[in-house]
């Protein structure tokens, strides 16, 4: 993160100003998805220990986690840039590709369960839960 807000990337790769704005947005949403699902593995994880409830085959989830949360904010930092789903004033700033980005990595489990839920009456589908 500190190396976009330096613009280390943008100067290597000769991206000129708007190009860069467009970079930075894009790469904070990635990261602050990616450290909103960090932490919500870690409140997870937390949680289950509390509760004697963790179990070591998790392992997987706990690493993968904030990587999913990093691609779904991007994603959704892209709809939301490309669909009139919020304010558009809102993915033109830094801080608010940061927010977004963010809420949709701290929320992705939920959000990916509920896109199954809608994707499997829509579609149909078997019992079967991978």
């Amino acid at each position: 993160m500190a190396a976009v807000w330096l613009k280390i990337p943008q100067t290597r790769w000769h991206l000129d100003e708007e190009m860069t704005g467009t970079f930075t947005r894009y790469i904070f949403a990635w990261l602050a998805g990616t450290l909103g699902g960090a932490l919500f593995a870690m409140k997870w994880l937390y949680h289950t220990v509390g509760h004697t409830t963790w179990h070591a085959d998790r392992r997987p989830w706990r690493y993968l986690t904030p990587h999913i949360s990093g691609g779904l904010a991007f994603a959704m930092f892209a709809i939301v840039r490309s669909v009139v789903l919020l304010d558009p004033r809102l993915t033109k700033t830094t801080a608010g590709a940061t927010a977004i980005g963010f809420l949709v990595g701290f929320f992705s489990d939920n959000a990916v369960a509920k896109l199954a839920d809608v994707a499997k009456k829509i579609f149909g589908g078997s019992e079967y839960h991978t």
